[in-house]
């Protein structure tokens, strides 16, 4: 049927506000068959609908082949998502598959490449870095959902008092995402910066939906606040 309507002139990529274009619906329905018949026809993977790619919503349903097939067919893997409120949010397809716990697909986008953005170190900036200023961007970006005093509950996200150099996902007190379960190691203050600087990128699938912290002056003071709520903190990086 798809290749009797494109003959009579059906547009490949028209796009219907709610579901978006014909290749997007197919990706959602994980019709493989349809899919071919439209990239053929020069279907595109743009984001259309909600603002998500066609290997956004492959990712989301867990449609592995479906997956597989957009990405061979050109689909990028790093793609965002569009938000037309927010002018520069947006997600990727690793996120999309987490929400949906298709942890398997997360493993799968990042065999292909999906990496996210760049993420710049902070560790020159650490040695000078201001916990002051750091508590204000804490109490801005961070307070609404974490305590950070000694002894304090945790809240919508777990107490972050004494985080720097603990167990990933290791707050007893606190009932972690399946995504951030996942975690293994500890965090170090290289790792913590790339966490707070793009966290649905770096646990795709966290309930921790609220946007990184993009300005690397601002990450090295949060860092440096957060190491003064600690018995015991990780030492700073030595300086060249």
């Amino acid at each position: 049927m798809a290749e009797v309507l494109l003959a009579e002139g059906a547009d490949v990529n028209l796009v219907e506000p709610d579901l978006g274009t014909p290749l997007k619906v197919a990706a959602i329905k994980g019709n493989e068959a349809v899919a071919v018949v439209l990239i053929a026809k020069g279907a595109d993977m743009a984001p259309s609908g909600d603002g998500t790619t066609p290997l956004h919503a492959a990712a989301e349903r867990g449609h592995v082949s479906m997956v597989e097939l957009l990405i061979e067919s050109g689909a990028d893997v790093n793609a965002r998502s569009i938000d037309s409120e927010v002018p520069g949010a947006g997600f990727a397809p690793v996120q999309s598959a987490g929400q949906s716990s298709h942890f398997d697909i997360i493993d799968l986008l990042r065999a292909y490449g999906a990496t996210g953005p760049t993420v710049e170190p902070v560790t020159e900036l650490l040695a000078s870095a201001d916990p002051t200023d750091g508590e204000e961007v804490f109490n801005g970006a961070c307070r609404v959902c974490h305590s950070i005093e000694q002894g304090s509950p945790s809240r919508m996200g777990p107490s972050l008092w004494g985080v720097l150099g603990r167990e990933k996902a290791d707050n007893e007190n606190f009932r972690y995402s399946q995504a951030f379960g996942r975690l293994v190691g500890t965090w170090t203050l290289a790792e913590f910066n790339a966490f707070i600087a793009a966290p649905t990128d770096y646990v795709p699938g966290t309930s921790m939906l609220a946007g990184g912290v993009e300005d690397p002056t601002q990450r090295a003071n949060l860092i440096a606040f957060l190491r003064r709520n600690s018995d015991d903190p990780p030492p700073l990086p030595q300086r060249p």
